[in-house]
């Protein structure tokens, strides 16, 4: 049996520099899977507006289905520059 193929793989990671938000892509990139994770310094996720869940450092969250322009994070603690990697699968 062959194995369908969705998509190329996505990856990237990102350093804080400050404490305000960003995201890892400024234009529409849509991912049918994404494994997010906080590998120093505990990080806030959300929208452009306001990043409400909190993950420690060394968690792992995973995204299906999603536009990864609209993900923002930002240090859940001023001055704690921390560092976010994904991977995922790019949509066809």
């Amino acid at each position: 049996m062959a194995v369908a193929f969705r998509g190329a793989i996505y990856a990237d990671s990102d350093t804080a520099s400050g404490d305000t938000a960003r995201r890892f892509e400024t234009s529409a990139l849509k991912l049918t899977w994404a494994a997010i994770q906080v590998t120093t310094q505990a990080q806030v996720f959300g929208d452009s507006s306001t990043q409400p869940v909190s993950y420690a450092a060394g968690a792992t969250f995973e995204l299906r289905n999603v536009d990864i322009s609209t993900l923002y994070f930002k240090n859940a603690a001023a001055g704690q520059n921390g560092t976010v990697s994904i991977v995922g699968i790019l949509a066809e």
